[in-house]
């Protein structure tokens, strides 16, 4: 008999401390002539947090101005020699193109600013996506958590063209593909394949989306090698498609497959979780399949697949970069390490040696390669790998070729071009400061990366200085003629002095929702039996626990933890049996992940199925049996946590539970992401995409809510829930949730 749950729901407001990831504020001076310096501190998922540094004129309309430009994001544009910066505070970009001594760095109008249009985001952001000789700025457009609206302005005037009213916010996957011309786009919309002219846009004449249809699947089926070669590949047949023909054929004629086949695979190519990457002259093609098994495979000759390169990577480790240098001759970076590919040669994929790893950059010309240390980055030869010079850089986070001879760095503490040999550098930004403050003068002068800049406020740029910081900067003050300045709970208080009044700057800093959602339940699992958790406290704070599943597939798993530990969360994994047995190396790197593990039973089988004589004894023995496997493959003890496969429950269960010393984990909120498309009838109608399911998790989710995802696939999907986690972990962090273990959330509810 189904449960009957009696809900009484009351909302009340409460005092909230800092939310974890809060961006964090603080004062560093006030002038006589009444600008306050202030930072920003805010944490980047997948680097360290940075402080940002502003100054505000508080006698001015209380105008901002940006003093670093953290790069989150960053892009360069060789037709016209600029660099753009994206990260929560702003887009921006700053012309290399300067004989005056002057780079100033401008704000993109049309994209949210801080303070002005938005307050800086918790978690990741939404990336841009420019067109490549920056014309064309893509920008996702939140209108929620998981939706919005895909714009598509002009860098020039800021035109706004709507391109997806529906669109489904990406923090990883490219949601567009620019051709390498800049003339065309394509995009995804509910399985079908789009594609825009920005021709066709500056002449007024771009068609109607159902002209524009170029075939069914998603941007993981497609490929651009060459501005007039687009690939695309589908099951195991790969499509050339040329734009002037396929943009053109769409008119006329039924979509995809357009164009010539390329060539036949051996195996079926699946979107949700494969890669591949054509040569530039389409001859070849190197398939990544399931993010483990790295394959190259000939199309023009008969070679034998024995005697093909594979390459087999950890589910930890997949690739980042892969680069044609030329047909058979191939550069990928691997986590941190850098494989050479020559099918004319070695014929297999070769390591090389070179440690810490970050990234690697091709000269235009092909003749270099420049890689991004912890350190610095190391030219080299790619024939030969010789090392030619190391430029010193403090954590450089990306690099661009402004010609063969100079490089553009952009680092956590700095942005600067410098020559090949070192004898010449040019600072352009300082991307964030360790320590700011004014002078006795009152000069604006700040340390990044060890070193020490002033401020030059009439050419607006940093200038290095050798003068030691800490004994230039002045005893900060917070009393200028005609305020006082002071926090309170994370925002900057401004108290007139001469008349009465306090405001605060910039609105409130923390936008989330702090209203709580109290609930009283009547079910047959509940928190009164000391042996059994379905929800933590719904009234002493917002804290919710994500819990994983991991039941018979690692599909996913390197994802979910690259995820996590992008957003710094130590989580909380179940793991069956039969996952221990099939995938020993990953239960091992989930032990050794640093996350709570807990016991999804021995096997998956229904524990309350009528068919078997499942007693107390039987779950006992099933849960020791998980704790022994559990601790031959890893060496490391399950905790005293679990829940039964489905949830289910029964006497025996609970009695089990008790004589184990358990503590039996329930769920308030179902995400629903078991449900799949070729299910029974009664599944199939509330099947949902992925995307639908984070909006249901989000509507339902409450102050102590144990939310799960599976790990794996439950069977056929268009797409699976654990690949929208940074989607989910995001819409939490900006509702105002501290997301931790079932065990921090059970001795919350139990203290």
């Amino acid at each position: 008999m189904k449960s009957a749950f009696t809900l009484f729901t009351i909302l009340i407001s409460v005092l909230m401390p800092l939310t974890a990831g809060e961006p964090l504020i603080s004062i560093s001076d006030l002038a006589d002539d009444e600008k306050l310096v202030f930072t920003i501190r805010a944490d980047q998922p997948g680097w360290d947090s940075y402080t940002t540094l502003f100054t505000v004129n508080l006698e001015d309309n209380d105008r901002v101005e940006t003093r670093t430009y953290f790069p989150e994001i960053s892009r360069y544009f060789s037709d016209t020699s600029e660099l753009e910066i994206q990260n929560r505070f702003g887009l921006y970009r700053v012309s290399l193109k300067t004989s005056s001594g002057t780079a100033e760095i401008h704000r993109m109008p049309f994209h949210p600013f801080f303070p002005e249009d938005k307050h800086p985001v918790n978690g990741k952001i939404l990336p841009v996506f420019s067109s490549p000789d920056g014309k064309w700025v893509l920008q996702q457009e939140a209108d929620g958590p998981v939706r919005g609206k895909l714009v598509l302005y002009s860098s020039s005037g800021g035109e706004r063209l709507v391109i997806i009213d529906n669109h489904v916010l990406s923090f990883r996957d490219n949601p567009v593909m620019w051709s390498p011309d800049s003339r065309y786009f394509i995009y995804s919309e509910n399985g079908l394949i789009y594609y825009v002219s920005t021709l066709q846009i500056e002449n007024g004449r771009l068609p109607g989306k159902q002209f524009r249809e170029i075939g069914a699947g998603t941007l993981s089926n497609m490929m651009w090698t060459r501005s007039d070669a687009l690939y695309y590949l589908s099951g195991k047949e790969l499509y050339l498609l040329r734009p002037s023909e396929i943009f053109t054929k769409s008119f006329y004629s039924e979509p995809l497959p357009a164009g010539g086949i390329s060539g036949v695979l051996p195996i079926e190519f699946d979107p949700n979780f494969d890669s591949f990457w054509p040569s530039p002259d389409g001859s070849s093609v190197i398939v990544l399949k399931g993010k483990r098994n790295l394959f190259y495979f000939p199309l023009k000759d008969n070679r034998e697949a024995v005697n093909l390169p594979l390459l087999y990577l950890s589910e930890e480790h997949t690739v980042k970069q892969l680069w044609w240098r030329s047909e058979g001759d191939v550069f990928l970076l691997v986590g941190e390490s850098l494989y050479h590919l020559d099918t004319e040669g070695e014929n297999s994929f070769r390591k090389l040696n070179v440690p810490q790893l970050r990234r690697f950059i091709p000269s235009q010309d092909r003749r270099f390669m420049a890689l991004l240390q912890n350190s610095g980055v190391s030219i080299r030869n790619p024939d030969t790998m010789e090392e030619l010079r190391f430029l010193n850089h403090p954590d450089p986070r990306n690099l661009y070729w402004t010609d063969n001879a100079q490089v553009l760095i952009i680092g956590g503490s700095r942005i600067e071009r410098m020559s090949l040999d070192g004898n010449e550098s040019e600072l352009f930004a300082l991307s964030q400061v360790e320590k700011a403050g004014l002078d006795s003068q009152e000069t604006l002068r700040a340390t990044s990366g060890g070193r020490s800049y002033r401020w030059l406020a009439d050419s607006k740029r940093w200038v290095e200085t050798a003068e030691n910081i800490t004994q230039a900067l002045r005893k900060p003050r917070y009393e200028s003629p005609g305020n006082r300045v002071f926090l309170e709970d994370n925002k900057i208080m401004v108290r007139t002095i001469n008349g009465f009044g306090n405001r605060m700057l910039f609105g409130d800093m923390d936008e989330v929702d702090t209203a709580l959602t109290v609930s009283y339940e009547s079910d047959s699992l509940n928190n009164n039996d000391e042996h059994v958790f379905s929800h933590g406290s719904r009234t002493r704070g917002k804290t919710v626990s994500l819990v994983f599943n991991v039941i018979d597939e690692d599909a996913g798993l390197g994802d979910v933890l690259s995820t996590l530990k992008d957003y710094n969360l130590q989580l909380t994994f179940f793991i069956n049996g039969d996952f221990i047995r099939k995938h020993p190396e990953s239960t091992r790197r989930i032990a050794e992940s640093g996350h709570e593990t807990a016991s999804l039973f021995y096997t998956y089988m229904n524990l309350t199925d009528i068919r078997y004589r499942i007693d107390k004894n039987f779950v006992v023995k099933g849960l020791g049996r998980n704790e022994d496997s559990f601790f031959r493959e890893t060496g490391k003890e399950l905790s005293t946590l679990w829940h039964t496969p489905w949830y289910v429950i029964s006497p025996s269960i609970l009695e089990a539970t008790r004589e184990m010393n358990y503590l039996y984990i329930g769920r308030d909120v179902d995400p629903l992401d078991w449900v799949v498309s070729d299910g029974s009838a009664g599944t199939r109608e509330i099947y949902m995409r992925s995307a639908e399911l984070v909006e249901r998790v989000l509507e339902e989710v409450r102050p102590g809510s144990i939310i799960p995802v599976r790990i794996g696939r439950p069977g056929e999907r268009d797409d699976y829930f654990f690949q929208k986690l940074d989607l989910l972990i995001n819409g939490l962090l900006n509702a105002g949730y501290d997301i931790i273990t079932v065990g921090e959330l059970n001795m919350g509810y139990r203290d």
